[in-house]
């Protein structure tokens, strides 16, 4: 699906709407990280939208301080991201419904990019990464630029990563805290231009 705006080319990347059944999201989408010991996100009821589909992805910050969401293969059209300048996530953090408590510091969105000819992995420097509100829908733009990635790994520059895409990881990020976990409604991944 294809979107134009005033400003800039928008391309939607993943709007979940497509997703017959949880099993059809887990064919593309898988978790890893040590506060993912829930596992992979499952096909929800977007809470923003009428009708809308979301990944909800739990976030457990007692089993650790990090999860990625990770899309394992990007359509074979949208392997190239070179052209774009930035990620749109629109998401909501919302209160565990198992009676766990809210973290005290605000949860953090990192963009992981995995890609070059040597698999090198580019991601949001820490100071760059937005938080979340906690309870309402935001959208957060993350920038495709060395001036907010740093390379992880690997040797290819961020231009050649983003000419060869492997992979793309949205990763949460917080302190460990005792009892505290969140639920994270991802309703839609747009690349602009």
């Amino acid at each position: 699906m294809l979107t134009v705006s005033t400003q800039a080319a928008e391309i939607v990347l993943e709007n979940f709407d497509s997703y017959a059944t949880t099993a059809d999201l887990q064919k593309r989408w898988n978790a890893f990280g040590s506060a993912a010991s829930a596992g992979p996100a499952t096909l929800s009821k977007a809470p923003s939208q009428t009708g809308g589909k979301a990944a909800l992805f739990q976030l457990n910050w007692d089993a650790g301080n990090n999860a990625n969401m990770r899309l394992a293969a990007l359509p074979e059209n949208l392997q190239d991201l070179s052209g774009y300048q930035s990620v749109a996530v629109t998401l909501r953090l919302a209160d565990d419904s198992g009676g766990y408590g809210q973290p005290s510091a605000p949860t953090k969105l990192r963009l992981v990019v995995r890609g070059g000819a040597d698999e090198t992995i580019w991601q949001t420097d820490a100071d760059a990464m937005p938080p979340v509100p906690g309870g309402e829908t935001v959208t957060l733009i993350l920038p495709l630029s060395q001036k907010t990635m740093t390379r992880e790994s690997g040797r290819s520059s961020l231009s050649e990563t983003l000419s060869k895409v492997g992979d793309l990881r949205l990763r949460f990020e917080n302190e460990e805290a005792a009892n505290t976990r969140q639920d994270a409604y991802v309703e839609s991944i747009t690349l602009i231009q």
